[in-house]
């Protein structure tokens, strides 16, 4: 309400960091936005066994104090590049765009879910989204619109988005799954498999590309 505030937060830079156990179950996500826009979250790590969910953007629960149709407030036009989301033992959603987060791009990320689903769109922010170019476990559930869990054949008919995503193993695609540090295998699906986001290194400062193309992820694989 003070006349010299927007509620709004802007041109941030997150990046190169590793979030553990940021979230308690039945709390917020590790990464929790309300109101950012034109912001910038690249390689990032986030993992642990005690996290409600992953990435959230939202609006701080605003559109729903009986403004209806008023999501002034939603996370928006933000990317999200090369982030490894570890969320098996999340009880939410990886990421989520909700209250009328729109205009964000969500590419070049590996998202890991058990249980629960990697990505919720609900309708207020279901356009100008770019959702592509990421890695899933096999067996990944989505959330639609309509609240419905659906298998990655069925979110890209329903909404466009991941048509050049895969799904893998965590055998496949991390030198050692067990060990959560997510340095990529040698023969990793991620390797040479990005898209071209202006990310020139990883999260240890080794130097994008390595090889033809950007890996997928927050750790590129050192050829």
């Amino acid at each position: 309400g003070h006349p010299a505030q927007d509620g709004i937060m802007s041109d941030n830079l997150v990046e190169n960091n590793i979030f553990y156990d940021c979230g308690d179950e039945g709390g917020g996500a590790a990464i929790n936005l309300a109101g950012v826009e034109d912001s910038i979250f690249r390689n990032n790590i986030v993992y642990g066994s005690r996290m409600a969910g992953g990435i959230a953007n939202w609006d701080d629960g605003y559109s729903s104090w009986g403004d209806t149709g008023n999501y002034a407030f939603g996370c928006k036009n933000n990317l999200f590049l090369h982030n490894t989301i570890d969320c098996r033992s999340c009880d939410r959603h990886a990421l989520s765009f909700r209250n009328g987060s729109v205009g964000n791009s969500f590419v070049n990320n590996i998202v890991l879910t058990a249980e629960r689903d990697a990505i919720a769109v609900d309708p207020e922010s279901n356009h100008d989204l770019t959702i592509d170019t990421n890695i899933y476990l096999e067996d990944t559930i989505f959330e639609d619109t309509g609240e419905n869990w659906i298998s990655l054949a069925e979110w890209r008919e329903a909404t466009g988005y991941d048509l050049n995503s895969i799904a893998s193993t965590m055998a496949a695609l991390f030198r050692d799954p067990t060990a959560n540090d997510y340095f990529l295998s040698e023969s990793s699906p991620a390797r040479n498999a990005g898209e071209e986001m202006g990310v020139e290194t990883d999260i240890d400062g080794l130097p994008r590309p390595q090889g033809g193309r950007s890996d997928i992820g927050a750790r590129e694989y050192a050829e």
